[in-house]
């Protein structure tokens, strides 16, 4: 990429990046990514998705769902309370019900100390069952439920962070359905991934028990990307609006403009996105998550 490389502002930030870096390649190793994004997020003010997360009166279940780099687990950890949030950072061991059971139940515990012995013996149960049955998921979300329902006398909130983690393992997208359908009164589930939610949620939205946040919600506006700019900056107006219709707004690839611009002025904001390594971020982040075929196309394209 050279600073004469054109930008196509017609399409989504993120498709243009994963093209751009196929066609450039990687200029250095982008280290401190997440540190970067979250002392970015620490500098603005986004009461217009934070509060509608925290408020007393926020759904029972609120999904986070964009692709890599927008900004997710940097909001969710902008606005857990560690009094009242246990998160989980779902991983491929989760696919297995029984220990993605386990896993969620030892960070409740965190908080819920109370939690029975009778619980931790299903879910010891439950390994050696045949847990591509829906009963195994179901029988489990519904103890967890139950155990809470009897312990909590005040609000808890419970992190799935990177769900996409378990797509297509059947039973544990099950164990997170029924877990939705069976949670408490007190227990709201925050569920932070890159696919669709793997279950219907239209009759919460109906009830409007199910907050949906996606790429478009996730991404800073100008006035947002504004505050991250100090008045070495220049025009800080100007300056985020150049950013923005660089970036989209794309959490990710705003955090290192801001750098960029804070560093070199506007002038140099294409190079210093190179030079601030975000074609490794794509390569190593993004492109690894993408089905090979995907990866062919956009080579080829």
């Amino acid at each position: 990429m050279t600073p004469s490389t054109p930008i196509d502002t017609t399409r989504a930030p993120l498709d243009h990046w994963r093209t751009l870096v196929l066609r450039t390649g990687p200029a250095r190793r982008w280290r401190g990514r997440d540190a970067g994004l979250r002392i970015a997020a620490s500098m603005i003010a986004r009461d217009r998705i934070e509060s509608p997360m925290t408020a007393p009166d926020a759904p029972r279940l609120i999904s986070l769902i964009a692709g890599a780099g927008a900004g997710k687990t940097t909001l969710v950890s902008s606005v857990a309370d560690p009094q009242h949030w246990v998160v989980h950072a779902v991983s491929s061991a989760d696919r297995s019900v029984s220990v993605f059971a386990r896993n969620v139940v030892r960070r409740l515990r965190l908080l819920v100390p109370g939690l029975s012995a009778e619980l931790w013996m299903a879910i010891d149960g439950s390994s050696g069952a045949a847990t591509g049955t829906d009963g195994v998921a179901e029988s489990l979300a519904a103890a967890i439920a139950l155990d809470l329902d009897a312990a909590l006398s005040r609000d808890l909130v419970l992190v799935l962070d990177d769900l996409h983690e378990i797509d297509g393992s059947e039973p544990a997208e099950r164990f997170v359905a029924d877990l939705c359908r069976h949670a408490p009164r007190h227990l709201r589930l925050v569920l932070a991934s890159r696919s669709p939610l793997p279950f219907p949620t239209a009759r919460l939205r109906l009830t409007n028990e199910h907050l949906e946040l996606d790429a478009d919600d996730l991404a800073f506006e100008v006035a947002e990307i504004a505050q991250l700019l100090d008045t070495t900056a220049g025009d800080r107006t100007t300056a985020a609006a150049a950013i923005h219709e660089l970036t989209g707004g794309w959490p990710a690839a705003t955090a290192l403009a801001a750098r960029a611009v804070r560093r070199s002025g506007v002038s140099g904001l294409r190079r210093g996105l190179v030079d601030e390594g975000l074609a490794d971020y794509l390569a190593d982040d993004v492109l690894r998550s993408e089905p090979d075929d995907a990866v062919a196309l956009l080579e080829a394209g």
